[in-house]
């Protein structure tokens, strides 16, 4: 059973808005043979371009998650969680995305650590290397 519209914080109102959107997009003839995660980009980029930015990064959350292979109502699951949870907008609909990423290499803000083991950690760069 899900949870009241007015008892949902406002990260789980737009996870529910962009699932909503994705299913109407579905009922459309044209978007036959499209995988999941494309027709998500497409709903987005139908919105009008003046606002919807929130709810476009729903959308692109949404896409992500389906091309890592879950399932929409795990993702709405997964982001009203973290939104009951407080904390920042963002991990309300990355936080699984980014806890499954490999953490390397790992962009610092002293260059890009390729592992662990590396060489003093870091892999440096300059223009005279091209």
């Amino acid at each position: 059973m899900r949870p009241p519209i007015h008892t949902e914080p406002d990260s789980g109102i737009l996870a529910r808005v962009a699932i909503q959107l994705v299913k109407r997009a579905l009922l459309k003839p044209q978007t036959e043979g499209y995988s999941p995660s494309s027709l998500v980009y497409f709903t987005s980029a139908a919105l009008p371009k003046d606002g919807f930015t929130d709810l476009r990064f729903a959308l692109h959350s949404l896409a992500a998650h389906l091309g890592m292979g879950v399932l929409s109502h795990v993702w709405l699951k997964e982001v009203r969680y973290r939104a009951s949870q407080g904390g920042v907008f963002r991990w309300h609909f990355f936080g699984l995305y980014k806890s499954n990423r490999n953490p390397y290499p790992r962009v610092t803000n002293r260059g890009v650590q390729t592992s662990l083991g590396a060489q003093h950690g870091l892999v440096s760069w300059s223009p005279d290397d091209d």
